[in-house]
Protein backbone atom coordinates (compact mmCIF):
# COMPACT_ATOMS: atom_id res chain seq x y z
CA UNK A 1 0.00 0.00 0.00
CA UNK A 2 1.68 3.32 -1.01
CA UNK A 3 0.57 7.14 -1.15
CA UNK A 4 3.50 9.51 -1.59
CA UNK A 5 6.46 8.69 0.92
CA UNK A 6 4.45 6.18 2.83
CA UNK A 7 4.62 2.51 2.00
CA UNK A 8 3.14 -0.35 4.05
CA UNK A 9 4.91 -3.58 3.44
CA UNK A 10 2.91 -6.80 4.30
CA UNK A 11 4.58 -10.01 4.26
CA UNK A 12 3.44 -13.31 6.08
CA UNK A 13 4.39 -13.22 9.76
CA UNK A 14 8.07 -14.17 10.59
CA UNK A 15 9.27 -13.13 6.60
CA UNK A 16 12.10 -11.00 6.63
CA UNK A 17 15.67 -10.74 5.07
CA UNK A 18 17.22 -12.00 8.17
CA UNK A 19 15.17 -15.40 7.80
CA UNK A 20 15.77 -15.60 4.18
CA UNK A 21 19.64 -14.72 5.18
CA UNK A 22 19.60 -17.62 7.82
CA UNK A 23 18.11 -19.93 5.05
CA UNK A 24 21.22 -19.06 2.78
CA UNK A 25 23.52 -18.96 5.57
CA UNK A 26 22.62 -22.79 6.60
CA UNK A 27 22.23 -23.87 2.93
CA UNK A 28 25.87 -22.42 2.38
CA UNK A 29 27.54 -23.16 5.57
CA UNK A 30 28.63 -19.51 5.41
CA UNK A 31 30.28 -18.83 9.01
CA UNK A 32 29.40 -15.13 8.55
CA UNK A 33 27.29 -12.53 7.23
CA UNK A 34 27.91 -8.89 6.28
CA UNK A 35 25.15 -6.80 5.39
CA UNK A 36 24.40 -3.57 3.47
CA UNK A 37 21.12 -1.31 3.78
CA UNK A 38 19.20 1.80 4.19
CA UNK A 39 15.54 1.10 5.22
CA UNK A 40 13.67 -0.16 7.47
CA UNK A 41 12.81 -3.69 5.82
CA UNK A 42 16.77 -3.68 6.19
CA UNK A 43 16.79 -3.53 10.28
CA UNK A 44 15.87 -7.69 10.73
CA UNK A 45 19.35 -8.82 8.76
CA UNK A 46 21.09 -5.88 10.35
CA UNK A 47 20.17 -8.07 13.56
CA UNK A 48 21.50 -11.11 12.46
CA UNK A 49 24.51 -9.99 10.54
CA UNK A 50 27.98 -10.12 12.07
CA UNK A 51 28.46 -6.51 10.54
CA UNK A 52 26.46 -4.31 9.29
CA UNK A 53 26.33 -1.06 7.42
CA UNK A 54 24.18 1.37 6.93
CA UNK A 55 24.58 4.09 3.65
CA UNK A 56 24.94 7.52 4.76
CA UNK A 57 21.23 7.98 3.14
CA UNK A 58 19.64 5.65 5.34
CA UNK A 59 17.27 6.00 8.44
CA UNK A 60 18.51 6.93 11.51
CA UNK A 61 16.95 3.88 12.97
CA UNK A 62 19.89 1.78 11.11
CA UNK A 63 22.26 4.15 11.38
CA UNK A 64 22.07 3.76 15.34
CA UNK A 65 21.80 0.10 15.24
CA UNK A 66 24.76 -0.19 12.29
CA UNK A 67 28.47 -1.24 12.59
CA UNK A 68 29.16 1.74 11.09
CA UNK A 69 27.60 4.55 8.52
CA UNK A 70 29.35 4.60 5.10
CA UNK A 71 29.00 7.00 2.34
CA UNK A 72 25.75 8.05 0.54
CA UNK A 73 24.44 5.74 -2.04
CA UNK A 74 25.45 7.72 -5.00
CA UNK A 75 29.30 7.87 -3.58
CA UNK A 76 29.91 4.19 -4.43
CA UNK A 77 29.63 3.28 -0.70
CA UNK A 78 29.61 -0.71 -1.37
CA UNK A 79 32.61 -0.47 -3.43
CA UNK A 80 34.57 1.78 -1.13
CA UNK A 81 34.10 -0.80 1.31
CA UNK A 82 34.98 -3.29 -0.13
CA UNK A 83 37.68 -1.81 -1.57
CA UNK A 84 39.07 -1.03 2.03
CA UNK A 85 38.12 -4.52 3.89
CA UNK A 86 37.50 -7.86 1.20
CA UNK A 87 41.20 -8.37 1.49
CA UNK A 88 40.93 -8.43 5.77
CA UNK A 89 37.34 -9.53 5.92
CA UNK A 90 36.60 -11.37 2.68
CA UNK A 91 40.13 -13.54 2.84
CA UNK A 92 38.99 -14.82 6.10
CA UNK A 93 35.49 -15.94 6.66
CA UNK A 94 33.49 -13.58 5.94
CA UNK A 95 31.88 -15.44 2.49
CA UNK A 96 28.53 -14.10 2.69
CA UNK A 97 27.60 -10.33 1.85
CA UNK A 98 23.86 -9.17 1.86
CA UNK A 99 22.80 -6.20 0.43
CA UNK A 100 20.14 -4.13 -0.63
CA UNK A 101 19.37 -2.25 -3.98
CA UNK A 102 17.06 0.71 -4.05
CA UNK A 103 18.97 3.59 -2.56
CA UNK A 104 22.27 1.25 -1.20
CA UNK A 105 23.62 -0.59 -4.12
CA UNK A 106 21.80 1.01 -7.02
CA UNK A 107 22.56 5.18 -6.81
CA UNK A 108 19.83 7.49 -7.56
CA UNK A 109 19.40 6.97 -11.38
CA UNK A 110 18.91 3.17 -10.38
CA UNK A 111 22.19 1.64 -11.55
CA UNK A 112 25.21 0.09 -10.06
CA UNK A 113 28.42 2.11 -11.06
CA UNK A 114 30.99 0.74 -12.50
CA UNK A 115 33.10 0.84 -9.20
CA UNK A 116 30.46 -1.36 -7.45
CA UNK A 117 30.44 -4.01 -10.02
CA UNK A 118 34.26 -4.10 -10.45
CA UNK A 119 34.98 -4.22 -6.49
CA UNK A 120 32.25 -7.02 -6.25
CA UNK A 121 33.25 -9.15 -9.56
CA UNK A 122 36.76 -8.98 -7.96
CA UNK A 123 35.65 -10.08 -4.48
CA UNK A 124 33.84 -13.28 -5.47
CA UNK A 125 36.61 -13.95 -8.18
CA UNK A 126 39.67 -13.47 -5.87
CA UNK A 127 38.20 -14.23 -2.78
CA UNK A 128 34.92 -16.63 -3.25
CA UNK A 129 32.69 -14.12 -1.28
CA UNK A 130 28.98 -14.33 -2.19
CA UNK A 131 27.12 -12.04 -2.97
CA UNK A 132 23.74 -11.95 -2.60
CA UNK A 133 21.04 -8.87 -3.61
CA UNK A 134 18.50 -8.34 -0.40
CA UNK A 135 15.38 -6.48 -1.76
CA UNK A 136 11.63 -6.01 -1.51
CA UNK A 137 11.21 -6.05 -5.19
CA UNK A 138 10.45 -9.36 -6.48
CA UNK A 139 12.70 -11.55 -7.88
CA UNK A 140 11.62 -11.25 -11.87
CA UNK A 141 11.89 -7.32 -11.03
CA UNK A 142 15.75 -7.52 -10.73
CA UNK A 143 16.73 -8.96 -13.93
CA UNK A 144 18.72 -6.02 -15.20
CA UNK A 145 20.72 -5.99 -11.84
CA UNK A 146 21.51 -9.88 -12.35
CA UNK A 147 22.33 -9.34 -15.91
CA UNK A 148 24.95 -6.59 -14.68
CA UNK A 149 26.50 -8.17 -11.89
CA UNK A 150 26.90 -11.08 -14.51
CA UNK A 151 24.73 -13.44 -12.22
CA UNK A 152 21.37 -13.84 -14.12
CA UNK A 153 20.20 -17.14 -14.94
CA UNK A 154 23.78 -18.48 -13.07
CA UNK A 155 23.95 -21.68 -11.13
CA UNK A 156 24.93 -21.08 -7.42
CA UNK A 157 23.86 -17.91 -7.56
CA UNK A 158 21.16 -16.34 -5.52
CA UNK A 159 18.96 -13.63 -4.61
CA UNK A 160 16.30 -12.58 -1.86
CA UNK A 161 13.38 -11.13 -2.74
CA UNK A 162 9.70 -9.84 -1.96
CA UNK A 163 12.00 -8.66 1.57
CA UNK A 164 12.96 -12.48 2.69
CA UNK A 165 9.50 -13.68 1.20
CA UNK A 166 11.25 -15.85 -2.06
CA UNK A 167 14.69 -16.85 -1.86
CA UNK A 168 16.18 -18.04 -5.29
CA UNK A 169 18.63 -19.90 -6.84
CA UNK A 170 19.69 -17.02 -10.01
CA UNK A 171 19.45 -20.73 -12.66
CA UNK A 172 15.66 -20.76 -14.33
CA UNK A 173 14.47 -18.66 -11.26
CA UNK A 174 14.49 -21.84 -9.05
CA UNK A 175 12.52 -21.56 -5.24
CA UNK A 176 14.31 -22.44 -2.14
CA UNK A 177 12.00 -20.98 -0.51
CA UNK A 178 8.82 -19.23 -0.90
CA UNK A 179 6.23 -17.90 1.63
CA UNK A 180 2.74 -16.77 0.30
CA UNK A 181 0.56 -14.35 2.59
CA UNK A 182 -2.86 -16.19 3.24
CA UNK A 183 -5.60 -15.11 0.60
CA UNK A 184 -8.01 -14.02 3.55
CA UNK A 185 -5.48 -11.54 4.87
CA UNK A 186 -4.54 -10.49 1.40
CA UNK A 187 -7.92 -9.54 0.48
CA UNK A 188 -8.97 -7.82 3.52
CA UNK A 189 -5.57 -5.35 3.37
CA UNK A 190 -6.68 -4.87 -0.20
CA UNK A 191 -10.45 -3.41 0.46
CA UNK A 192 -8.41 -1.59 3.10
CA UNK A 193 -6.57 0.32 0.44
CA UNK A 194 -9.44 0.36 -1.63
CA UNK A 195 -11.23 2.19 0.88
CA UNK A 196 -7.97 4.44 1.85
CA UNK A 197 -8.50 5.39 -1.84
CA UNK A 198 -4.06 4.60 -1.67
CA UNK A 199 -1.92 2.86 -4.94
CA UNK A 200 -1.75 -0.89 -3.92
CA UNK A 201 1.02 -3.44 -5.35
CA UNK A 202 0.25 -7.22 -5.70
CA UNK A 203 3.41 -9.53 -5.86
CA UNK A 204 2.59 -13.09 -6.78
CA UNK A 205 5.16 -15.57 -7.31
CA UNK A 206 6.10 -13.91 -10.69
CA UNK A 207 3.84 -11.12 -11.65
CA UNK A 208 3.03 -7.76 -9.91
CA UNK A 209 -0.85 -6.21 -10.25
CA UNK A 210 -0.74 -2.58 -9.39
CA UNK A 211 -4.43 -0.57 -8.51
CA UNK A 212 -5.30 2.97 -8.04
CA UNK A 213 -1.46 3.86 -9.88
CA UNK A 214 -0.89 7.88 -9.45
CA UNK A 215 1.81 8.70 -12.36
CA UNK A 216 4.72 9.00 -9.68
CA UNK A 217 4.24 5.46 -8.77
CA UNK A 218 3.48 3.82 -12.32
CA UNK A 219 6.55 5.63 -13.26
CA UNK A 220 8.67 3.68 -10.62
CA UNK A 221 7.10 0.34 -11.15
CA UNK A 222 7.43 0.51 -14.57
CA UNK A 223 11.17 1.26 -14.72
CA UNK A 224 11.95 -2.29 -13.44
CA UNK A 225 9.05 -4.45 -13.95
CA UNK A 226 7.90 -2.90 -17.87
CA UNK A 227 5.26 -5.71 -17.76
CA UNK A 228 3.26 -5.09 -14.62
CA UNK A 229 -0.19 -5.71 -14.69
CA UNK A 230 -2.69 -2.60 -14.11
CA UNK A 231 -6.04 -3.54 -12.83
CA UNK A 232 -9.07 -2.04 -12.52
CA UNK A 233 -10.66 -4.82 -10.13
CA UNK A 234 -11.89 -3.88 -6.43
CA UNK A 235 -11.37 -7.44 -5.44
CA UNK A 236 -8.44 -9.94 -5.38
CA UNK A 237 -10.73 -12.90 -5.96
CA UNK A 238 -9.23 -13.12 -10.03
CA UNK A 239 -6.54 -14.54 -7.47
CA UNK A 240 -7.71 -16.71 -5.88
Amino acid sequence: LYREEYWLEVMPRGVSKAQAILELKEKGRYDRVISFGDAINDLPMFQISDECYAVGNAIEELKNTATAVIGDHDADAVAMWLKENYQKKAGGVYKLIACDLDETLLNTDKEICARNIAAIKRAEREYGVRFVPATGRGYTCIDNVLHTLGVYDAEQEYTISNNGGVVTENKNYRKLSFHELPYEIAERLFAFGIEQDVCIQVFTAEDVYAFHLNEDERSWLFSFKPDSIVCEETSLAFLK
